[in-house]
């Protein structure tokens, strides 16, 4: 609907080719602190975020058809996680998990359109809009060794 009001035309159609993709290669601490069958772990990783974006096609269609792409984006950026978990031994190596992790990553992208023949609405040249997440995880996990 936004690109309807924006292009002031009658219809749109949008076609997204690809996804949204992070790839991270952090490097840091994980610290545990044993307590008889519960252990405390504790973790801070930082390091390079390599992130993509997915092409966008946009037919607008009125009293002259028009075709534009948003061209997927890379770019490489400085991320973290911290995290904290408890872990329960259950019977030998079994034990119960429970994590919560924090992650951010300030990917700064650099946008291109082709056949855009005018600018109407949001027009995007640079996208640098902030990613986080909490990430919450109960499970069961096999501890190899002591």
């Amino acid at each position: 609907d936004g690109y309807k009001e924006d292009f002031d035309v009658d219809s749109t159609t949008v076609s997204v080719t690809g996804k949204y993709q992070f790839w991270n290669f952090f490097v840091g601490p994980y610290y545990s602190f044993p307590m008889n069958k519960l252990t405390i772990d504790l973790r801070f990783v930082a390091g390079l975020v390599h992130a993509s974006t997915p092409e966008f096609k946009v037919d607008l269609e009125d009293q002259m058809n028009a075709t534009f792409y948003q061209r997927s984006s890379t770019s490489n950026a400085f991320g973290f996680q911290a995290g904290a978990g408890l872990r329960y031994q259950l019977a030998g190596g079994l034990c119960a998990k429970l994590n919560a992790d924090y992650y951010y990553a300030h990917p700064d992208f650099m946008i291109t359109n082709d056949n855009r023949v005018n600018s109407a609405g949001r027009l995007l040249t640079e996208y640098k809009e902030p990613v986080s997440m909490i990430n919450l995880n109960i499970g069961l996990a096999y501890q190899f060794g002591k």
